[in-house]
């Protein structure tokens, strides 16, 4: 196999005491290591990643230290594509707030491994990071749509797709997840690429910077993905509208039989609002928060991976007791290396 520092990774890969916890894995799916500094736990990680196919998943404590970590894979192990999967800031206000720039970074790497199975990742991330559960995969491989020159495609069912699947509509496209129209001219700003695209309906296709508007680059074929994480597909809609109004429903009967007015009035006008804005499929700031009625069962990050995948909490002791309820909620790991 590739390595980056081949004179280390095989000097490592040949000691007995690593070959002690890579055979300690293989027979039983699980090795505790203790007594590491920070730059000895990134090379025994990377050697025994760089010794199996699958994929790698490191999660660390802090984010400072994953983004450390992913810094020192890039180039321990050009074998893989190392990415880096960021948590999500929330603000606990009436309407969830968090980062756009957040977000299209974690549309990259989820957008890297639906696209490119064929490759070997290191993925590195923060409990928090792997904890937001996701959509089930095959809604987001839904969301993907492939476009060519001279491809034969209505405007009204690229536009329609376009909203489906989380992007916002603006006057000028700025950040990933946003598309205008002008005419027959598409602006759509897709997560896996730096840049944003230029259609004109579907005679070009080409990549353009938002600063200058110049083109950078063309092509002959892209592929979108999902403007957002969460977007609600038509039949998991009807089910969640119905499931908010028996929820919310209950509530409503309680304050009227109280004939606690002002919150039983404050309360109707949200749901009624929340349900107008569902209705007319618009996607609006907070919407997250309602996604339990919507999908009940949301896989969380690592299903997405099909096959083998060498697991490495990083900090044994702030990771074992969450770990263990990680696992009793479902997640089955393929390795662990503490």
């Amino acid at each position: 196999m590739e390595t980056g520092k081949p004179g280390l990774l095989d000097f490592l890969q040949k000691d007995p005491e690593i070959e002690k916890v890579k055979q300690y894995l293989d027979f039983n799916n699980e090795a505790v290591v203790y007594g590491l500094y920070e730059g000895q736990r990134t090379l025994i990680t990377a050697a025994l990643a760089n010794q199996q196919a699958g994929n790698l998943l490191v999660v660390c404590d802090t984010e400072k230290r994953a983004k450390e970590l992913w810094e020192d894979l890039v180039n321990l192990l050009p074998g893989y594509e190392a990415l880096y999967f960021p948590a999500l800031e929330m603000i606990p206000y009436e309407v969830i707030a968090q980062s756009g720039e957040l977000e299209q970074k974690r549309l990259e790497v989820l957008s890297h491994l639906v696209l490119e199975r064929s490759k070997r990742f290191a993925v590195v991330t923060t409990m928090e990071g792997l904890s937001k559960k996701l959509l089930p995969v095959g809604d987001f491989q839904e969301g993907i749509l492939s476009l060519e020159v001279g491809q034969q495609m209505e405007q009204q069912a690229l536009k329609a797709h376009l909203v489906a699947f989380g992007y916002e509509y603006a006057e000028q496209v700025e950040r990933a997840g946003q598309f205008s129209v002008r005419g027959g001219i598409f602006d759509i700003y897709s997560a896996n690429y730096k840049n944003p695209l230029r259609l004109e309906f579907l005679d070009s296709i080409r990549f353009f910077e938002t600063s200058s508007q110049c083109s950078v680059d063309k092509v002959k074929q892209v592929w979108l993905v999902p403007g957002r994480e969460f977007f609600l597909m038509p039949q998991c809609k009807e089910a969640g509208v119905r499931e908010i109004r028996e929820q919310f429903s209950h509530q409503i009967e309680q304050l009227a039989k109280r004939k606690d007015r002002e919150p039983l009035e404050r309360l109707q006008g949200k749901v009624g609002e929340l349900l107008e804005k569902l209705q007319q499929g618009m996607y609006f700031t907070g919407l997250e928060q309602y996604q339990t009625f919507f999908y009940p069962e949301r896989p969380a990050f690592w299903i997405i991976w099909a096959g083998s995948c060498l697991w490495c909490w990083m900090r044994q002791t702030a990771f074992r007791r969450r770990r263990n309820i990680w696992k009793r909620s479902g997640g089955s790991l393929s390795a662990n290396c503490f």
